[in-house]
């Protein structure tokens, strides 16, 4: 909470930097007839008056936690104070603040904090469920999404107070564009933006002990666990096999240690630097020490993520590293059809999608094919690789089919059919790339001709074409695809849960035509 009270007006003279000097030469003749020379300086400056206006702006917060959602209930103040000062502007009776502001609390919610120690013991408590189908890696799994998620609105919070009090320390600048008035006598003071924690240790880090190079210099004792100096406890953990890569309790509270005697240090300082709270400055050292643990709460969220993205990088060198290369779609897909031709028996086994377009005991006319593009520099697949589909041949003996050309003509057309259901393998971040990724190819050899019809299937023995080309004499046609994939139905069902009877009725009406 801010307010801004006019306390007086005031008229200061306010001297010219520029001095002006005068010199007079007089001559006097003296009894003797000599002639006397006197010179006379004089200074002036310009001397101006400016009314000075002085406010008294008064600066009041707290600090304090609260349960469930209200905050007057149960509240427990941690830190508060009401500071106030006098500014003074110029230029005009106007002020500088408005009279009250009641800025937004600035919040943050503890729950998954407290949701992970242990209420009897105040141990931490947290832990991933490598059973849950959500968990894969140490870093992509639900308990580590939750874990990033409150860093990161702890950082975002921490921002905020350290931005509040920046603002609040350039108050006393207001209405002065950084110039002190006239009647300000100099002082010195320490700027807020100068406090950072660069010298305090922060105890999260990614580490690993190497077992073969501790073990003869590691002497564990049962004092270690029943130490009273230790800062933390793990609960009952015991690792039979002694092949556990994790640093052990005694060091963890020895990092600990540090960061508590370089934080006390460090807030000494400020103790030091920055005036008491008892004085009239709207900054003193519990703002100071504030900004210090908030910029603190920053470096640990940050050493916590980037913790957790470097054990996660470690894990995918290693699989690199173990399988020679970065594995990308094209790899995916391959991998699939190796294993595809070991399972399926060959009258079951996907097959490249490319058909020869002929009339019944002719040689073929054309070529019929989707095609992959190459998707970049490195990629593994090679210009011209037809996709490869599962598919069912139906004989051309089976009922004919039609297609229209005009409201009172239909064309009947028999022939070989077939079905083909396609297995796309790809990566989230490759989706929108891949879109344009594949061509529909048709190609016609020397001295033949064939039409190409593209549509979709109205009916049991309807066509509704859309697109038709003739192609001749080697003629080659490269149609890009564009893979707008459909939502499937669970995606679907849960898309259209909310909307009222009647758009659900549309919703499934034109999905069904498509």
């Amino acid at each position: 909470e801010e307010s801004c009270d006019f306390v007086k007006e005031q008229t200061v003279d306010v001297e010219s930097k520029h001095e002006f000097i005068t010199e007079t030469e007089e001559v006097k003749t003296t009894e003797s007839e000599k002639e006397e020379k006197t010179k006379t300086t004089s200074r002036h400056k310009v001397v101006t008056k400016v009314k000075e206006y002085h406010w008294k702006v008064t600066v009041n917060y707290s600090l304090f936690a609260f349960p469930g959602n209200d905050p007057e209930s149960g509240k427990i103040v941690l830190q508060s104070r009401e500071a106030s000062t006098v500014i003074v502007t110029t230029g005009g009776k106007q002020s500088p603040l408005p009279s009250k502001t009641i800025n937004r609390p600035i919040d943050l919610s503890l729950t998954w904090l407290l949701q992970n120690i242990a209420e009897d013991s105040f141990n931490c408590s947290f832990s991933i469920n490598r059973a849950a189908t959500s968990c894969r890696t140490p870093r992509q799994n639900e308990e580590i999404y939750a874990a990033i998620i409150f860093f990161n609105k702890m950082m975002d919070w921490s921002h905020r107070i350290i931005h509040h009090f920046v603002r609040v320390a350039g108050i006393i600048d207001t209405g002065t564009d950084g110039t002190p008035p006239p009647s300000a006598k100099p002082e010195s003071h320490v700027d807020i933006l100068s406090v950072n924690d660069n010298e305090i240790f922060v105890p999260v880090l990614p580490l690993f002990e190497n077992l073969a190079e501790s073990a003869e210099s590691k002497a564990p004792s049962s004092s270690d666990s029943t130490n009273s100096s230790m800062l933390i406890s793990l609960g009952e953990h015991e690792d039979k096999s002694g092949a556990s890569p994790l640093l052990p309790i005694a060091d963890i509270n020895k990092f600990l240690s540090k960061q508590c005697h370089t934080l006390s240090c460090a807030l000494k300082k400020l103790e030091e630097s920055f005036p008491p709270s008892s004085a009239h400055t709207l900054i003193s050292a519990p703002e100071a020490s504030l900004v210090l643990l908030s910029h603190h709460i920053v470096s640990i969220a940050k050493y916590f993520c980037n913790g957790v993205e470097c054990i996660e990088e470690m894990l995918r060198s290693q699989l690199v590293s173990a399988i020679g290369k970065e594995i990308q779609s094209e790899d995916f897909s391959e991998f699939f059809l190796f294993h595809n031709r070991k399972l399926f028996k060959n009258e079951f086994a996907p097959k490249p999608f490319c058909h020869a377009v002929r009339r019944p005991e002719h040689y073929p006319d054309g070529v019929l094919s989707i095609e992959r593009k190459e998707t970049g520099v490195f990629s593994t697949t090679k210009n011209n690789d037809p996709i490869v589909t599962f598919m069912r041949r139906i004989e051309g003996s089976s009922s004919p089919m039609f297609f229209p050309i005009n409201a009172a003509t239909s064309v009947e057309f028999t022939g070989e059919r077939f079905l083909h259901a396609w297995i796309c393998h790809e990566f989230g971040k490759e989706r929108e790339s891949r879109r344009g990724g594949f061509n529909l190819v048709a190609r016609a050899r020397q001295f033949s001709s064939f039409l190409l019809l593209i549509g979709t299937v109205s009916g049991p023995d309807s066509f509704d074409p859309q697109h038709a080309i003739i192609l001749q004499n080697k003629d080659e046609v490269l149609i890009p695809l564009l893979l707008n994939q459909l939502p499937t139905p669970k995606e679907f069902k849960d898309a259209i849960q909310s909307l009222s009877p009647e758009q659900q009725r549309f919703a499934k009406s034109f999905r069904s035509k498509q």
